[in-house]
């Protein structure tokens, strides 16, 4: 009698401890939706939970929180490309004003050179970031809004026979 008694106590001090741990728990609601993607004249527009979203940039959350490794490194890279292409702005901004302040220090073809490969490098740069994050939000829409098959084959580790487990995920 007493150990079904202490189990019993032990039970119900477990079944409290999760109670009260689940009602201090912050519940976040990580229901991932697809991103709806409209070309424009001028640029590209990016809808997400019924928001209109004009900077890429902002997609970085639910991109991240998917937490796939493919879209995580497209997006990253795209994100870091235009950290690049940034930088070599300013500096071309830089040399500009410096060869507009310093005009005989400077040789038109120098400066021309400079201006010209900066532009090709920072277009080059441009699209190859814009295919990055096309493939990362084609990916992502890829994998939250289509239906999924997924199979596992695992050996069992007490005998040779294999474990197969098979899963669907469709959304409504």
């Amino acid at each position: 009698m007493k150990i079904a008694s202490v189990s019993l106590k032990r039970i119900v001090l477990v079944a409290m401890f999760l109670g009260i741990r689940s009602l201090f728990a912050q519940s976040i609601n990580t229901k991932l939706q697809v991103i709806q993607v409209e070309s424009k004249l001028f640029g590209t527009r990016y809808i997400y939970e019924h928001q209109t979203i004009d900077n890429p940039l902002a997609l970085q959350i639910p991109l991240l929180q998917l937490k796939d490794p493919e879209v995580s490194r497209a997006f990253l890279r795209f994100k870091q490309q235009r950290k690049v292409v940034q930088t070599i702005g300013f500096c071309s901004t830089l040399f500009s004003l410096y060869a507009i302040l310093n005009r005989d220090k400077v040789s038109n073809g120098t400066y021309w050179t400079v201006v010209g490969t900066t532009a090709v490098v920072s277009g080059y740069l441009n699209i190859k970031s814009n295919i990055h994050l096309y493939k990362s939000v084609e990916r992502y829409n890829n994998l939250v809004g289509s239906n999924q098959v997924g199979i596992k084959l695992e050996q069992y580790p007490f005998g040779k026979e294999t474990l197969v487990g098979l899963a669907f995920k469709h959304e409504f």
